[in-house]
């Protein structure tokens, strides 16, 4: 079981993390999971995130709270074509800084189950 090995390795996570990681083979809990991705500089995350917007999914960057969209300031979670013309959507909240992630808990980002 791989679980067991990172258990027993010496792992640099905090134990927050270490305590709720689930084997990638069993996958979350549909019902009371949600997975949680973090952003390694240097290690293909700005790839994976083109990948995704190629593959028309939600997500929660940046231009989601570009004044310029003019859902920035709504206390409402909203879901947006960013770009015309592209498949992707975003959502109004950026949840690759901390405040942005502050924002979409009390926003209720999970709880609306509207990004990818």
């Amino acid at each position: 079981n791989n679980m067991s090995y990172l258990a027993s390795s010496h792992s640099t996570l905090l134990p927050w993390a270490q305590n709720n990681l689930v084997d990638i083979h069993d996958g979350p809990a549909q019902t009371d999971a949600t997975n949680m991705f973090w952003h390694i500089p240097k290690a293909g995350g700005t790839t994976a995130k083109q990948l995704y917007q190629c593959m028309g999914k939600t997500l929660t960057i940046r231009i989601g709270i570009d004044p310029r969209h003019g859902h920035d300031q709504t206390d409402e979670i909203v879901v947006f074509p960013p770009i015309a013309g592209k498949d992707w959507k975003t959502v109004n909240v950026d949840t690759t800084i901390r405040p942005g992630i502050v924002r979409a808990k009390k926003m209720g980002l999970v709880q609306s189950r509207t990004a990818d």
